[in-house]
């Protein structure tokens, strides 16, 4: 006799119970299947988070300068008889020239002036508004205006750390950030005099400074920011970033020529 003639001879009530127990059984099955898809999902979940907390904990932490502990003057960093002299053409609402600030800079204040062997130079070369079409003399040029309010905070000897504090609260370009109200602001959370800085200001004192170092950076040769000069030569900034700018530092400090 076969299963299935054995099966159509089992009573109604029997095969609806065993039809019962088998969808039970499936049921569970899924149950099952569905519970362990979550616990892998879970896991990988788990996991993923594992690697992006170890990830985050592997970055370096940024990296800040310790101004105090530097000889500063004006918009100078570094030993004044340091045997190199490295020059920044930068202007504040210039990506690169915050990436430059935030990932570079420190790097090169910790290798070459802390020991004595660069100083360091800032001049202005504002041209982000400007290749927006906005006038240099314009109270709606933010790289100007910026550029000025930190000449006022350098007469305070305040420069580094104002520059810092304005590259940190750079927005997109002409949106409105480097306000005076802002550069005001900025200028008193980090205690300089307010008085001196906001007359400073005010009166476009530094407009001329601002317009005749950029002046004088055009003339020699500089197209964009950040751009250096490493002893009177021109050096372009590349991806390669400090790794190249160390290599540039290294020879000018063994007397060879630097290449751009």
């Amino acid at each position: 006799m076969s299963e299935s003639s054995a099966s159509r001879r089992q009573p109604k009530a029997e095969r609806r119970a065993n039809r019962r127990d088998a969808a039970r059984h499936r049921d569970r099955q899924r149950r099952l299947l569905r519970l362990g898809g979550a616990a892998i999902a879970v896991a990988l979940l788990a996991v993923v988070a594992l690697i992006l907390l170890n990830q985050d904990d592997a970055s370096p932490p940024t990296a800040t300068i310790a101004y105090a502990e530097l000889p500063t003057e004006g918009r100078f960093l570094g030993e004044a008889d340091a045997p190199v002299d490295f020059v920044v053409y930068s202007d504040f609402q210039c990506p690169f020239c915050q990436q430059f600030d935030d990932a570079d800079l420190p790097q090169i204040v910790d290798t070459f002036v802390a020991s004595g062997q660069v100083r360091v130079e800032w001049r202005p070369l504002p041209i982000i508004s400007g290749a927006a079409g906005i006038a240099l003399d314009s109270p709606a040029n933010e790289s100007v205006q910026a550029a000025e309010a930190a000449l006022c905070a350098a007469d305070q000897d305040r420069f580094w750390p104002y520059s810092e504090a304005l590259f940190a609260a750079q927005g997109a370009e002409n949106s409105g950030v480097y306000t005076d109200a802002m550069l005001k602001e900025t200028a008193a959370d980090l205690e300089v005099d307010a008085d001196a800085f906001n007359a400073c200001l005010d009166s476009g004192a530094k407009e001329a400074e601002v317009l005749a170092l950029r002046e004088d950076g055009t003339v020699r040769g500089v197209q964009g920011t950040p751009t250096f000069l490493i002893n009177e030569q021109l050096v372009n900034y590349t991806v390669d970033g400090y790794g190249r700018l160390e290599a540039q530092l290294t020879d000018a400090l063994a007397g060879n020529l630097v290449e751009n």
